[in-house]
């Protein structure tokens, strides 16, 4: 609601980029790919709602679980919307790729042993490098208002993701050295492996980013013609140079950038914090028996 205006920028180039597209390529079969992916998301989340509610009804229920229930939903679809959104956006850069290697193959010498490559380029050529510059530079616009739009919404989920997961190993190290409880601890466990499983999914489609711009730039390398038209050859350098300084990353707000190597910073944090959190357990029991064996000499002594 209040990033209604980048929203809606969002939406346009959007829909700028799909017109762009529609001259290479069927954008039907790109929402086809995106929603395929998807489904294997939401079927996993599914499996781990049947066993949470079997537990839940069976042997053990969380006492915020009727409240948590309606946040639970809400963090959910939230974290589908945004991954949604960056999948479209490497879909639409796996076109970018495809169209480059298009390219790519007309370069080439037709022959084993011809000199093809030294020819001059061809209308076609400079039209379609000009296409792809366009598109390229609508599909960096693109990253960017990614993260005006969910920038603060990534900041809030990955923080209560952190809380909970770290809570909820605390609880199961705390249940496993006492009272164990089967019921409890499954449920425990479920809760940490949903929130790492949407987690792991975002970031793994938000390296994907990283991972197409890479390639688009090694491609565009072998593009130039060495004896070509000097407008094709500068083309070729400006379409280098963009693709160097408008990169498709998504950054949230200047925190961090969205990539797996956040999913390794993050557990490392949730296991820094969950030894703190065992070295106060343990300190609590220290005390515990140490106040109960004053109390049992001084018991002993007014005897």
């Amino acid at each position: 609601m209040c990033k209604d205006k980048h929203y809606h920028q969002l939406m346009r180039l959007e829909h700028e980029v799909e017109r762009l597209l529609e001259k290479q390529t069927n954008i039907s079969s790109i929402e086809s790919k995106v929603w395929f992916k998807v489904f294997f998301h939401i079927l996993i989340q599914a499996t781990y709602d049947v066993i949470h509610l079997g537990i839940a009804a069976r042997s053990y229920r969380s006492p915020v679980f009727s409240y948590v229930m309606p946040l639970t939903i809400v963090e959910r679809l939230r974290y589908a919307q945004i991954s949604v959104i960056i999948e479209r956006q490497n879909e639409r850069a796996r076109c970018l790729i495809a169209a480059l290697e298009i390219l790519m193959r007309a370069n080439q010498p037709k022959l084993k042993f011809t000199s093809d490559i030294w020819q001059p380029y061809t209308v076609w050529e400079y039209e379609h490098l000009n296409w792809i510059r366009l598109i390229q530079g609508r599909l960096s616009e693109l990253h960017q208002c990614v993260n005006k739009c969910f920038g603060w919404s990534v900041i809030m989920l990955f923080f209560s993701t952190f809380f909970t997961i770290v809570s909820n190993l605390f609880w199961c190290i705390e249940i496993s050295l006492y009272k164990f409880h089967l019921g409890q601890f499954t449920y425990d466990a479920l809760t940490m492996l949903r929130l790492g499983t949407m987690v792991a999914v975002l970031l793994a489609s938000a390296q994907k980013t990283k991972t197409n711009i890479m390639q688009i730039s090694g491609l565009i390398f072998k593009l130039a013609k060495p004896l070509g038209n000097k407008a094709y050859n500068d083309l070729v350098s400006n379409l280098l140079l963009q693709c160097l300084h408008q990169r498709f990353i998504i950054n949230v707000k200047g925190f961090f950038t969205l990539n797996i190597s956040l999913l390794g910073n993050m557990i490392a944090s949730s296991v820094t914090y969950l030894l703190i959190l065992v070295q106060f357990l343990v300190s609590d029991e220290v005390d515990t028996k140490q106040t109960l064996g004053y109390k049992l000499m001084r018991n002993a002594t007014n005897g």
